[in-house]
């Protein structure tokens, strides 16, 4: 049965003015073959940028990372979708200030479950594919979860990167080019999961893992363009970067 890509957007009001919660429109997009939506962000221009994956360019055969930017009442402006013959899958979307979309994802194999690579893209403010690729450590299995733009222009992503029969926590520093600028991997001797990461009003970068519940929160400073990192954990003591 084909999946749908389904687009809610539901307005909270606060009690005095409103009950409950309502939905303000409710839309259905997507190819003749499955589409999912996986992340979202609205626009700088009121738009709703929403990301995925599509086996509509493919005849259903595998995974497109997917693009679609709505108005604000519900209709499509524009979809586009990048790819290979692997099955790619956004994770996270950003829009930068001059309106390029930046879109995170992951490339994994069916032929291949030890096979997954991170994939950055980018679209212009109309969604013409500008370029994508695969970045980080591309000798590695590594995912990611999350992107946000940096104060300094750059991008950050977390997720996670096989080590030693483990997965490690992953931050990575990327340019607005998609080029690695820095990367480090966390443990504590699990199996660790950097799964969402903000920007702090005072410019570190906080980010949670899904071991075991604990929250970790990265401080990133930089101080003469070189990276100093310290760990704060509830309950576990973490050991230094790898």
């Amino acid at each position: 049965m084909k999946q749908y890509f389904w687009f809610i957007i539901i307005f909270l009001f606060p009690k005095f003015l409103l009950a409950q919660t309502y939905t303000s429109f409710e839309r259905g997009y997507g190819t003749l073959y499955d589409d999912e939506g996986t992340a979202i962000c609205h626009s700088q221009l009121y738009y709703y940028l929403v990301a995925g994956y599509t086996k509509g360019y493919s005849a259903g055969l595998d995974k497109d990372i997917y693009l679609v930017q709505f108005n604000e009442f519900g209709g499509a402006n524009f979809s586009a979708h990048c790819g290979s013959s692997d099955d790619e899958s956004a994770t996270g979307v950003v829009e930068y200030a001059n309106g390029d979309i930046y879109v995170i994802g992951n490339a994994t194999r069916s032929s291949d479950t030890t096979y997954s690579r991170i994939v950055l893209a980018k679209f212009d403010l109309n969604g013409t594919v500008l370029w994508w690729k695969q970045i980080g450590d591309t000798t590695k299995r590594q995912e990611a979860n999350e992107l946000v733009i940096l104060p300094n222009g750059e991008l950050a992503i977390c997720g996670r990167t096989y080590l030693n029969s483990l997965y490690s926590g992953l931050i990575m520093i990327c340019d607005t080019a998609g080029n690695t600028l820095h990367q480090k991997n966390f443990s504590i001797n699990y199996n660790e999961n950097f799964t969402d990461l903000i920007v702090t009003n005072d410019n570190e970068i906080a980010t949670c893992t899904a071991t075991k519940g604990v929250v970790i929160r990265a401080y990133c400073l930089w101080i003469g363009f070189q990276w100093r990192f310290a760990m704060a954990i509830f309950k576990h003591y973490i050991s230094k970067p790898k």
